[in-house]
């Protein structure tokens, strides 16, 4: 797999010029209006790619893309976040930002970014990001006093982000970079999938947060998955938009991601 996306072609100007066009009166006057990352063509490109072309459907999710910003209010962080960007690289976390909230959220929740992938036959991969499924202790961050607030706010930051450092990389590779992601299922107890409460977080905040990255993930992972949890992921699978299922990889040890490098 070459893993290539290039920046936006020349058969893409025209549909890109219509969607800009048309999204134009929903971004005249936010803040976000004069952020390349968030409302350029490099953004508005992986809205256009990742519903096939399809300019009604890309203005339509472009327009949700801004209504969940308004609504988890990311523009009045983006600042805070590009200034705490400015002092890492890319093998730092993005989820670990200055204050005392971001540490605690990180150790119930622990998520690391491995580093940045640099190889000249896989241009299109970039940050690589661990995350120990089996790690998380939702019951014990709600135990502990935390709230949701606390949760979707580091979400919210984290979110933020992911999308300046690619489009970071983008410019500076003169490809489309997407984010390699390796989900580690191991020693992951029911428990933690049927948390009512964390589930009830994830369906308000962390799901409508995720769905602003549009063609941002380049290859999922998944590995120690345990017997009882591999029939739920056949259906998930099943269920998924072909060409999402299509990233999906899953495979017993992190040995075996390397090979597919």
């Amino acid at each position: 797999e070459k893993f290539s996306w290039p920046l936006e072609l020349p058969a893409e100007s025209a549909l890109l010029d219509e969607l800009a066009e048309h999204v134009a009166p929903d971004i005249e006057g936010r803040a976000c209006a004069a952020w390349e990352a968030v409302t350029g063509r490099g953004r508005l490109l992986r809205f256009l790619r990742g519903f096939d072309w399809s300019v009604p459907l890309a203005a339509a999710a472009f327009r949700d893309f801004l209504a969940l910003r308004e609504r988890f209010e990311m523009d009045s962080v983006h600042d805070e976040v590009v200034e705490a960007l400015q002092g890492m690289d890319g093998s730092q976390s993005y989820d670990r930002f200055p204050g005392a909230k971001s540490d605690v959220v990180a150790s119930f929740f622990p998520q690391v970014r491995c580093g940045i992938v640099e190889m000249d036959d896989k241009p299109g991969l970039g940050p690589v990001v661990y995350s120990p499924m089996g790690a998380s202790e939702p019951q014990a961050f709600f135990d502990a006093g935390h709230d949701e607030a606390m949760f979707t706010a580091q979400h919210v930051r984290q979110t933020e982000a992911a999308a300046l450092r690619l489009h970071e990389l983008s410019i500076a590779r003169g490809q489309q970079v997407k984010v390699v992601l390796v989900l580690d299922f191991a020693e992951m107890a029911i428990s933690k999938l049927t948390h009512k409460r964390f589930i009830t977080l994830h369906k308000s905040a962390n799901g409508p947060l995720n769905r602003t990255n549009t063609e941002v993930l380049g290859v999922l992972f998944i590995i120690n998955l345990p017997a009882f949890l591999q029939p739920l992921f056949r259906v998930f699978e099943k269920m998924a938009p072909p060409k999402t299922s299509a990233k999906f990889r899953m495979v017993r040890t992190t040995r075996l991601v390397h090979a597919h490098y």
